[in-house]
């Protein structure tokens, strides 16, 4: 494994890992966090005796179920995942490493079946009277409809080498890919790659075909491939995941590395890094993370307050907020874009609850929301209507709406108050 010396402060300088992290958009921390843990158990499972082995299996399927459980995404890294805990088993020949999965191979078949088992349970149990497996049938498409080849190409290009859209659920990316300061950026990226290309073929070509860097090579490849065959991903917290084995492979390169070689490839790294801070420094922020909205959650932050109050979000970017860390009495709904028809159930759970009916939106501030959008952009973030008239014509005026919050220029927060 690369030195901790040198290893630590790649993973924490690296702007993607570390904004992620932070604000965890996803969520990827526990999955971002079972790459390392998992080849770790491996490794360990293959170095221990028989019975011990058992145990390790045990807790490797266990990871697995808790990633899946946090995040279904997960599935989708399986391949890679078990690439990237293969390269780990510390092997230096293909025959050596064989030998020693042939040895262990009962215990690595234990932790699948137990991992399979786990899911099948997982996916059947019920939410809402309905099996989990059979929501996210129906509701996943949906989220995530599949788009063309070349677009997920797009995507997949720019990701690698933009790294400041790693940020795009909080900077308001539209056109970033068009302006100088990200073409610089890409340009720069696609030169440090180069630079790393060309160090690993002339440095020990041989060196790069054995076991640990071809299973890290094929852990990329293969979460690559799931990604343009699937077609549905498109966020940061989606291709955050193509970057552990390639800082694995960094950090082996800069240890095999000349002094003078390592010097100016980690420099030219830790230069990319702070450039994709200093650029964000002055990126707009997007309308769905304005800073306005904490006044919307500091009004219900008042516990007696949110007891006797609906909050609708008709707007994305704050319902998992208020939900997860509001008062625990609240009661928060979702109705993205807000129509008649949930207006009516958004009536008649005020009338069976006795509670007051708040609606939170947000002004989009663009001529031209529907627009056809660059990469990096989710479209159903631009399309909510944040106006009293259109809230009350969608209630069928049966109430009347007042601002709570003028003076705020983003983020609104609308009272239903009854008509005389």
């Amino acid at each position: 494994t690369p030195p901790p010396a040198l290893g630590l402060p790649l993973i924490f300088s690296f702007f993607p890992f570390s904004f992620q992290f932070i604000h965890d958009t996803g969520p990827v921390r526990f999955a971002l966090l079972i790459f390392p843990l998992g080849a770790m158990l491996l490794r360990r499972m293959t170095e221990r005796k028989a019975g011990v082995r058992w145990v390790y299996a045990a807790l490797l399927a266990l990871l697995a179920l808790l990633a899946t459980e946090d995040k279904v995404f997960f599935l989708y890294l399986l391949p890679g995942y078990a690439f990237f805990c293969l390269a780990f088993t510390g092997e230096k020949s293909w025959p050596a490493l064989f030998a020693r999965l042939k040895k262990t191979w009962p215990a690595i078949m234990l932790a699948v079946v137990l991992a399979t088992i786990g899911l099948a349970a997982l996916f059947a149990s019920a939410i809402d009277g309905r099996p989990y497996f059979d929501l996210l049938r129906i509701v996943a498409p949906r989220q995530a409809p599949a788009t063309g080849f070349f677009y997920t190409l797009k995507l997949f290009i720019a990701y690698l080498l933009a790294w400041p859209a790693y940020a795009h659920r909080v900077f308001d990316m539209r056109g970033a890919m068009l302006t100088p300061s990200f073409f610089f950026f890409m340009v720069a990226a696609a030169g440090l790659f180069a630079g790393c290309v060309v160090l690993a073929v002339h440095k020990s070509p041989r060196r790069w075909l054995a076991p640990r860097p071809l299973l890290l090579a094929l852990s990329f490849l293969a979460t690559t491939a799931v990604f343009l065959i699937l077609r549905n991903v498109w966020a940061g917290h989606h291709f955050i995941f193509l970057w552990p084995p390639l800082m694995v492979l960094f950090a082996d390169l800069l240890e095999d590395a000349a002094p003078a070689a390592r010097k100016a490839l980690l420099g030219a790294f830790l230069a990319l890094n702070a450039l994709a801070v200093v650029i964000l420094l002055w990126w707009p922020i997007d309308p769905t993370a304005a800073r306005d909205r904490q006044a919307i959650f500091a009004y219900f932050h008042n516990d007696a307050r949110a007891a006797q109050a609906i909050v609708n979000y008709s707007s994305w970017g704050g319902y998992y907020i208020q939900s997860l860390y509001g008062p625990r009495d609240q009661l928060v709904t979702y109705a993205q874009p807000l129509t008649p028809a949930s207006a009516r159930q958004l009536l008649a759970l005020s009338r069976q609850t006795g509670r007051r009916l708040y609606d939170v939106c947000y002004n989009n501030l663009r001529d031209d929301p529907l627009q056809e959008l660059p990469p990096l952009i989710d479209h159903r973030y631009y399309n909510s209507v944040c106006d009293q008239a259109y809230l009350e014509a969608m209630f069928g005026d049966k109430v009347r709406f007042e601002d709570l919050l003028p003076q705020q220029r983003i983020w609104h927060l609308f009272v239903a108050v009854p008509r005389d």
